[in-house]
């Protein structure tokens, strides 16, 4: 390998590492926000969000955690025919465009009204966010990481706007 490729090869791994994203703004709080790798839900009060609005085939649910009168933490859990899936989103300083996600696939071999149908594979996407731009992460597939960034951006509008209505 020839020294201008090693050289950068190590520039890459350099500027990967440095907290520079989001619109080449510096977003340390985002940067060293770790990967959500569970729901701790100690020391948050907990409020169930109905919403009207139908958005997967067979339901879902959404709660927002608080901390005081913060949020901190939304879980949504999305029904389908063949398969559901899970999203965990810590929100950094309580803000929507800016989170740590946890995003759980699950298939199921057959519709989940049949008798057989069981979980035939699960797939994981855990990533953050900052300034509404995806700057890290680790997801089963290219697809399913596009699609998991948008429908967790999805939620939290839903959220966000169920939230707002309910304060007025």
């Amino acid at each position: 390998m020839s020294p201008i490729w090693k050289m950068t090869i190590a520039l890459i791994v350099l500027l990967q590492a440095l907290p520079f994203h989001a619109n080449g703004q510096v977003v340390t709080a985002c940067a060293e926000t770790p990967l959500l790798s569970g729901t701790d839900t100690s020391g948050l009060s907990k409020r169930i969000i109905d919403i009207e609005e139908r958005v997967s085939s067979e339901g879902a649910t959404y709660v927002v955690y608080f901390r005081g009168a913060q949020p901190e933490l939304v879980v949504s859990e999305q029904f389908g025919e063949v398969g559901r899936a899970t999203y965990s989103v810590r929100l950094i300083n309580g803000s929507f465009k800016n989170y740590a996600a946890l995003v759980y696939w699950y298939d199921y071999s057959s519709p989940v009204y049949m008798e057989d149908s069981r979980v035939i594979s699960i797939q994981t996407d855990s990533f953050i966010v900052c300034n509404g731009a995806r700057i890290s992460g680790v997801a089963a597939d290219d697809g399913r990481k596009i699609e998991s960034t948008r429908l967790v951006n999805d939620i939290l509008a839903i959220v966000s706007s169920e939230m707002g209505k309910r304060a007025r």
